[in-house]
């Protein structure tokens, strides 16, 4: 495989999205890593870069794209969420008014606070009595920002109770989505400037950065809150490279090589899709039609005789044999695979071989059935059956009359599984 040295631009990474199948190379771990992969096609995701650092990557499988690397910190950029449907009707004060409220009513509902009332509830109430005011006749448009303001009180106290990455990312969902149902303006800036914030402290510290793995401490909070703000998704997506894709088929290995440029720091990593396959070797009886025929001379009466093929009760030959399969790859996982089998066996006198199809559990208990060749029992091509013949003296015996002659049969075959491998090196 050709060798193809390149350096990357994580700028070009902004817009870059997750592939199905992605292989992530984290540069808080330094050194050689190697790790198995299903064969396929892979984009390579490099994370936790530090920006304004040069890196070059080497790939030994696929071609990529050279680019400069410098990288600059990215602006936050937000854009709301469409605004959803407005909630079903809340419990408030109103909400079971027999006749249809004046816009005084509604702004007085408004304006007074419901004990133990969440974010959600209220968000909800108001989306539900601005609804109805724009519904009166005349229509009449009421003042939420008293209302607002108590929203952003149950926001504030929403993420200010989140302590961990994943608590805030939660809170700042529902922040979100209070001041849409709500339409106040205030609460969904709220929940920006606390993404913008968290931001802007993992940037402000890029400067005093050690090295990648302390970089990476500081990025994990970020990485906790993706999808939940837009100017993280975006300054992530900055700081990573995706390269590819690259096909790795089977009994391939794609390395993967990355260097810091200012002090050597290499990172190393090697995926392979392991063998073609094993070699499975198994002890077995298989079952073929006994086909050997047996012959006597009959007396006729005088020194007459004729040759009778003898009536045969054993229906089958049981044949101890050694059989191989090969087990492929993208076999190696199933409970049950399927594959040719082929075998030699021996039944104390003389040796056959099979070829068929087998079809094996767990790698260990398997049935097959297919065709063997081995010797089988014939009457000697001088006589003929029931051929008559005059004989003073011995008469002819079986053993006189048959000989062992190859030919082929069919069989079927239970075979368990050896402990070794005779292919193994």
């Amino acid at each position: 495989m050709k060798q193809v040295v390149l350096a990357f631009s994580l700028a070009l990474a902004a817009s870059a999205a997750f592939a199905q199948n992605e292989l992530t190379i984290d540069l808080k771990d330094t050194g050689t890593i190697a790790l198995p992969v299903a064969p396929g096609d892979y984009t390579i995701r490099i994370i936790n870069v530090i920006p304004g650092k040069q890196y070059n990557v080497t790939s030994v499988i696929s071609p990529v794209i050279e680019a400069p690397i410098s990288i600059a910190a990215a602006k936050v950029a937000v854009t709301p969420p469409a605004t959803p449907a407005p909630a079903a009707l809340p419990g408030g004060p109103l909400a079971a008014a027999p006749l249809p409220p004046t816009c005084a009513q509604l702004q007085t509902d408004l304006d007074t606070g419901v004990a133990n009332e969440d974010g959600a509830t209220l968000a909800a109430r108001i989306s539900t009595d601005t609804t109805r005011a724009s519904g009166l006749t005349p229509a009449c448009t009421l003042n939420i920002a008293q209302a607002c303001a108590r929203l952003l009180a149950l926001a504030t106290t929403r993420f200010t109770n989140a302590s961990t990455p994943a608590e805030q990312k939660a809170a700042i969902i529902d922040i979100r989505a209070w001041g849409h149902t709500a339409g106040c303006a205030n609460v969904v800036t709220y929940a920006d400037q606390r993404c913008a914030a968290l931001l802007t402290t993992a940037q402000g510290a890029v400067a005093g950065v050690a090295n990648e793995t302390a970089w990476a401490a500081i990025t994990a909070p970020l990485r906790v809150l993706r999808d939940a703000c837009t100017g993280i998704d975006t300054y992530l997506n900055s700081i990573e490279q995706v390269l590819g894709p690259v096909s790795v088929g089977r009994n391939e290995m794609l390395t993967v090589t990355i260097v810091r440029q200012d002090n050597n720091t290499t990172w190393v990593r090697t995926y392979t899709t392991g063998r073609r396959g094993d070699w499975l070797a198994g002890y077995g009886i298989l079952l073929a039609p006994n086909r050997d025929a047996s012959y006597t001379s009959a007396a006729l009466g005088g020194n007459t005789y004729q040759i009778r093929r003898n009536r045969d009760r054993e229906a089958f030959d049981f044949v101890p044999t050694l059989t191989f399969t090969f087990m492929r790859g993208k076999d190696a996982g199933k409970d049950w695979f399927h594959a040719p089998v082929f075998g030699i066996g021996y039944d104390l006198q003389t040796i056959s071989a099979t070829f068929g199809y087998s079809y094996t559990y767990n790698h260990n208990f398997a049935i097959s059935a297919g065709l063997m060749l081995h010797q089988q029992q014939r009457l000697k091509g001088k006589y003929e059956e029931n051929e008559y013949y005059e004989k003073t003296g011995a008469i002819l015996e079986n053993s006189d009359l048959t000989e062992k002659t190859w030919a082929p049969n069919v069989y079927f075959g239970i075979t368990i599984r050896s402990l070794t491998n005779p292919f193994a090196r």
